[in-house]
């Protein structure tokens, strides 16, 4: 009789264990966040910090709010001898979804 109980018991904190889980996991932040670049340079020069690259960059999270400050370069592609480069804009919100965007600007030497 008292290993039925104490395996009725463990079965039971399991099942409360895996629905707590399983709530928990449900009410976690799954949706990355939104890069905006509307309003972000258009010309690409050699000379240019991050800080220029960044000026009129904006991202928000439906969770996390305003993330415009947490955006970074994650790559600046030019491909051979044409005459614009690739920059990608990265952004990782609190619950690390991670967004990109890649723009193509005009390169000027």
């Amino acid at each position: 009789m008292n290993h039925r109980v104490i395996t009725a018991g463990m079965l039971a904190a399991g099942i409360m264990m895996a629905g707590l889980i399983g709530g928990i996991r449900m009410r976690q932040d799954h949706i990355e966040p939104e890069i905006i670049t509307e309003n972000c340079p258009r010309i690409y020069r050699d000379s240019m910090k991050d800080s220029e690259l960044l000026e009129g960059i904006r991202a928000v999270d439906d969770v996390d709010g305003d993330l415009s400050d947490q955006v970074f370069i994650g790559d600046i592609s030019k491909i051979g001898d044409k005459d614009y480069v690739f920059v990608t804009y990265v952004v990782i919100d609190h619950s690390n979804n991670v967004a990109q965007e890649t723009i193509r600007m005009d390169y000027e030497a």
